[in-house]
């Protein structure tokens, strides 16, 4: 009988994941911390212990056969832990077909849509629950994610940036194998691993692909699995922010994680470098967790000779109609070749012109199949917040030409171009809230900056002026982005176009616009000030609003709103703007919510459809200050105060997700 007790202790059963078994990571000394990100995955091979995937349930819609399951990533601290997921496929395939894996976002779950959408367009597909939530058809006794005694969920947040050591940790020294990102990327490499034994996929073309937090799964994944053979991450994956970033003034740039272990194995720049597959970065111009600059700044190392870029214009971690499908496209070509996509369009900047202007020159690939091109450029440093102004731009021929006029020759220059696409003859459906692609598609330059100090010395001529007249006509919302379009009572217009001096209000200036609404109603604006404080914290920051009625008669009227107008729109804000200096948004709708005392509040009552007009939003009376205020003089947020102001940003995030979801057209 003791010849038994050292094998009965090491068996496993499926059934239950809380069954002691040998580890699945060899022990690691802290002395003997790897070096590199190769070497932090060295160690596991995600084909060498059973997956024991099991079905939890199956059906069959839209001739696809979807099945909730789970599988084992692996044994951590002698409990086996099992990971959730959706996985679907074409119900009739007779040859081997591609497939993809999908790695949900932050505070969300597997998604079933996803991988439906996937199977009706001819892929098996994936989709891992790695938050650990019950996914939507789970029932209370129905198994799913469990990750045993280690947890990289975010009931576990303090460790997507830390090493540190505790109960839920791989290692008792920091480590990064006690990082959440490293155990996730672990069940990432196991369901790539459980697509290629599936019998009607051909493992040689695997993609991957996931939105903010599973953007940058797609990454570290693409960056250490040579068995993706496409990525596309969506508003994550950038990476930290490079010396060269902190070194400008005004830089959106998180605080730096000053962990040794973290930035050289957790840090998704370095997984960057070690990309091959061809990659396609989705992401909008402000986005706050994909952040701009970063992104640009880290990809110029990746591995990869096929890169792509689609930012969709104004936006904070979403995107435009015109990129909803890029994802599709892409695995298309790479995964089942069935079209060609153009090339990274050509963009360059001359930085002082003939006429001593900055001039930018576009020249797209495929031009016979373009709809139309936008030349954006901006004098904002901070990455997340700028806004991005439309250059006039000339068509001749296949080239595109804008000269870009500034302000001031003391301020920097980022220059991008958007190019859009005529949908390519191939037939996709996408998920509920976008299951149908628009008539274009969009793919983006890269960006092309200079810095003040270089503006300065190329001698750059300062001929653009200060301008009243915000936006003229309001049939043309391209510095405009919108939200919840589909309904008449929450659709709400928003720019960054304020921020820009160019468009900054006088000090003791009123805002006005012409209103024209025979039945009559009110406006509700929004005003966003020193976001992020950007400006300083000496500087009032938060969110105000005011509410401005208007008369049910014909013709036009005007609307004028004041500063003292405005009333905050958090019970807990200190302090109001005394100018209009720190604006960085401005919304226009006919309802909003706000919450007042803990409780939603809705404010306004009228909507905002194509019955109300509106014209010729302006600036009227007072002056403009001497010096342009702008981010920057080396104040830059602490930690905690940074921390703060982003989760704010997830929480935003995705309750404008579920708005979406709750919008969809029926």
């Amino acid at each position: 009988m003791k010849l038994l007790k050292p094998v009965l202790c090491w068996l496993v059963f499926s059934a239950s994941p809380l069954i002691y078994a040998a580890d699945t990571l060899p022990p690691l000394k802290a002395e003997n911390i790897p070096q590199t990100v190769r070497e932090l995955y060295a160690d596991f091979n995600p084909d060498k212990e059973p997956l024991d995937s099991q079905v939890v349930k199956e059906w069959q819609q839209d001739g696809v056969t979807v099945r909730m399951i789970t599988y084992t990533v692996g044994t951590f601290k002698e409990v086996k832990a099992r990971m959730g997921a959706y996985y679907a496929f074409p119900t009739r395939w007779t040859a081997k077909v591609p497939a993809v894996l999908h790695m949900h976002g932050g505070g969300q779950t597997a998604q079933k849509e996803t991988v439906i959408a996937s199977a009706r367009n001819g892929y098996a597909a994936i989709s891992i629950n790695w938050g650990g939530k019950k996914m939507a058809d789970q029932g209370p006794n129905d198994p799913g994610t469990d990750w045993g005694a280690v947890d990289p969920t975010q009931n576990h947040n303090d460790h997507y940036a830390s090493c540190a050591p505790d109960s839920k940790t791989v290692d008792a020294y920091e480590s990064p194998r006690n990082n959440n990102w490293y155990l996730l990327t672990l069940a990432a490499k196991r369901a790539v691993s459980f697509l290629q034994k599936q019998e009607c996929v051909d493992a040689q073309k695997i993609g991957a692909t996931g939105h903010s937090m599973g953007g940058m799964l797609t990454v570290m994944l693409a960056g250490c699995d040579q068995r993706i053979k496409a990525a596309v991450p969506s508003c994550g994956g950038v990476g930290g922010a490079p010396d060269q970033l902190y070194a400008r003034k005004g830089n959106a740039a998180r605080p730096k994680n000053n962990s040794r272990i973290y930035q050289s194995l957790i840090d998704e720049a370095n997984y960057v470098k070690d990309i091959t597959c061809p990659i396609l970065y989705l992401g909008p111009q402000n986005d706050f967790n994909g952040l701009f600059d970063e992104l640009f700044m880290n990809w110029a190392h990746i591995g990869s000779q096929r890169v792509a870029f689609a930012i969709s214009p104004h936006l904070n971690h979403r995107h435009e109609a015109a990129a909803a499908f890029d994802d599709y496209l892409w695995f298309e070509e790479y995964l089942k070749g069935s079209i060609k996509l153009p090339e990274t369009p050509g963009f360059q900047v001359e930085l002082k012109g003939p006429n001593g202007l900055p001039v930018a020159t576009l020249r797209p690939d495929a031009p016979e199949t373009i709809d139309r091109a936008v030349i954006y450029y901006s004098l904002d440093p901070n990455g997340q917040f700028r806004f991005w102004r439309s250059a006039q731009a000339t068509r001749n021929g296949n080239i595109w030409t804008a000269e870009l006029p500034l302000l001031s020759s003391e301020m920097p220059l980022y220059c991008m171009a958007n190019v859009y696409y005529h949908f390519p003859n191939v037939h996709l459906v996408g998920p509920p809230w976008a299951s149908s692609p628009d008539k274009d598609y969009l793919l983006s330059s890269k960006l092309v900056g200079f810095e003040a100090d270089q503006v300065k010395a190329a001698g750059v001529k300062a001929a653009d002026c200060a301008e009243r007249t915000i936006q003229a006509d309001f049939t043309n919302l391209q510095d405009w982005y919108e939200l919840e379009k589909n309904s008449p009572v929450w659709h709400q217009i928003v720019t960054r176009k304020i921020k820009d001096p160019k468009w900054r209000g006088p000090n003791g200036a009123e805002l006005a616009v012409d209103v024209a609404d025979a039945r009559g109603g009110a406006i509700v604006f929004t005003f966003y000030f020193n976001e992020y404080r950007q400006y300083g914290n000496d500087k009032v920051d938060g969110e105000f609003y005011a509410v401005v009625p208007y008369a049910n008669t014909d013709g036009w009227q005007t609307l004028n709103i004041k500063l003292d107008d405005l009333k905050p729109a958090r019970t807990n804000q200190a302090g109001r703007p005394t100018d209009w200096q720190t604006l960085c948004e401005l919304g226009i709708g006919g309802r909003e919510r706000f919450p007042i005392n803990g409780q939603p509040v809705e404010v306004g009552s009228g909507s905002f459809d194509q019955k109300r007009l509106m014209k010729n939003l302006r600036w009227l009376g007072g002056e403009y200050p001497r010096n342009i205020i702008m981010p920057g003089g080396g104040i830059q947020v602490d930690p905690a105060a940074y921390q703060k102001q982003f989760q704010a940003q997830i929480d935003k995030s995705v309750e404008l997700e579920k708005q979406d979801t709750k919008t969809v057209p029926q």
